[in-house]
């Protein structure tokens, strides 16, 4: 019998521009955006 155990990783990145950062990281994890607001971006 195996337990598995499912875990969520928290990085918080400051960065100096928002929708570039926005555009690099959308391409480099192919993810959808879950939230855009001034100031805060999550995948």
């Amino acid at each position: 019998m195996s337990i598995s155990k499912e875990e969520n990783i928290l990085i918080i990145l400051y960065v100096k521009n928002q929708d570039a950062s926005k555009l690099f990281y959308e391409k480099l994890f192919e993810f959808k955006l879950t939230l855009h607001v001034s100031g805060m971006t999550e995948f």
